[in-house]
């Protein structure tokens, strides 16, 4: 059902409740839309509340979680739950605790048990931040992963530890720092730092 507060400015939408605006929609069990008036004295839409199976999609990206506010003002999307997921082409975002979105600065925050998969290469840290960028089509898609503290980089044949590092999508190559640790073959190499290109 829907239950507009007309007093308050609050719209509540209950039973699988779905909002579309343009391209996106959020989709959860129950929803909640705040309004304020602008200069005209028509009511906008600031900040959407979603609570329960929460499940935003949008034309590149899709956002999995339990629970989420959405700012509209700001441009900024949290995203809550056990485990929470962004899923952007061929990458895979997710966390244990916290998935944040900036939509002005094109970047998102996971946090706690982090983890982010591109094409089968596997990047953990108890903090991912993602950045993003717009193609000539205007697709989104994904640029840059920092990776921090307790950083572990999977591929088919090692397994690197950090501190923290950076993995660039484009060229393919992560930079560590700090307590180097790579694990190969059954041998293992220590260091400061490492530059590791990922495709060789």
């Amino acid at each position: 059902g829907i239950e507009w507060q007309r007093d308050k400015q609050i719209m509540i939408a209950s039973g699988r409740a779905k909002a579309t605006r343009g391209q996106s929609s959020v989709e959860a069990d129950k929803l909640r839309a705040f309004y304020k008036k602008n200069k005209n004295g028509a009511s906008d839409l600031s900040r959407l509340d979603a609570i329960g199976q929460v499940k935003i999609t949008s034309p590149t990206q899709k956002l999995i979680g339990e629970m989420g506010v959405y700012d509209l003002t700001k441009g900024i999307l949290v995203l809550t739950g056990k485990k929470v997921s962004l899923i952007s082409g061929k990458n895979i975002i997710t966390a244990n605790k916290q998935l944040e979105f900036y939509e002005k600065k094109e970047m998102a925050v996971a946090r706690e048990n982090a983890m982010a998969n591109h094409d089968g290469k596997i990047l953990r840290a108890d903090t991912l931040v993602a950045l993003f960028y717009r193609n000539k089509k205007g697709k989104t898609q994904l640029s840059r992963v920092q990776a921090f503290d307790n950083v572990r980089l999977v591929t088919k044949t090692e397994s690197i530890w950090a501190d923290k590092g950076i993995y660039d999508v484009n060229s393919s190559i992560a930079t560590l720092d700090g307590n180097i640790r790579i694990t190969r073959d059954g041998n293992q190499l220590n260091g400061d730092n490492a530059v590791i290109n990922l495709t060789t």
